[in-house]
């Protein structure tokens, strides 16, 4: 017998060259594209959190919109016409209390002469005197009307506060979506 082996060892065929290298370069691709997905996830997971606050806080802030008062205000300027009739009915008494001098000469005709009287004295007078007043006093003017009016709506009694109201739900929806 020969000194040969029985079983000869071969090697296995060698295919093209490139699959020695192809394969880690493959591989190292495989983990860089994994490394990539992990961190394209990773960034939308927190770009999705910071959305959910951001989308939270503009809903708290229009719910507190709800809440505040328009302080608004409006100029005035206009002429106003009035034109009525006011009907006057009053009873009053107005009293009389006053002194009333005199100071005259009144001149006597007496026997074909004339004799002059000097008088001089002071009369008193106190009274009531009814008054009653039945009319209608027309009233016919313009009035220049030049001022600011404050006004504080709250923004919870206007059509507003259902629109802010449905654009809160709407955006807390959405973040629930997220």
């Amino acid at each position: 017998m020969s000194d040969e082996p029985l079983i000869e060892r071969r090697r296995a065929p060698a295919g093209p060259e490139y699959l020695r290298w192809a394969m880690p370069l493959l591989a190292s691709l495989l983990l860089a594209s994994l490394a990539l997905n992990l961190v394209t996830i990773f960034t939308l997971l927190r770009a999705r959190a910071i959305a959910r606050d951001a989308i939270g806080n503009l809903a708290a802030q229009i719910e507190d919109a709800s809440d505040d008062v328009l302080q608004l205000e409006v100029p005035i300027k206009q002429s106003v016409p009035i034109n009525v009739t006011v009907p006057l009915r009053q009873q009053f008494t107005v009293p009389i209390s006053t002194t009333v001098p005199f100071d005259d000469v009144i001149p006597l005709p007496v026997l074909g002469t004339t004799i002059n009287i000097p008088i001089q004295t002071q009369f008193r007078i106190r009274t009531e005197v009814p008054v009653d007043i039945d009319t209608t006093v027309p009233i016919n003017t313009s009035i220049n009307v030049d001022l600011t009016v404050p006004l504080n709506v709250p923004v919870r009694e206007t059509p507003l506060a259902a629109y802010l109201e449905r654009l809160r739900q709407s955006l807390l929806d959405m973040r629930e979506s997220l």
